[in-house]
């Protein structure tokens, strides 16, 4: 079971990767938007989540957030 919740993280971790640059993307794009900053910030909130999901093992993972 541990193996196929690592894959999972492995997987959402990938996926929230990839909805962070499509975001700093999008931030891009907004140039001096007042949006922008908000934008970049939720994409490195989601980048961070993406390492603590790479890095850390399941069962510390549900510690972390309990």
């Amino acid at each position: 079971m541990t193996g196929s919740v690592a894959r999972r993280a492995e997987r959402s971790a990938a996926e929230l990767s990839d909805v962070a640059r499509a975001l700093r993307q999008t931030k891009e794009q907004l140039g001096d938007n007042f949006v922008a900053p908000v934008v970049d910030k939720v994409a490195e909130q989601l980048e961070r989540f993406s390492r603590f999901a790479r890095t850390t093992e399941p069962r510390q993972m549900v510690r972390e957030v309990e």
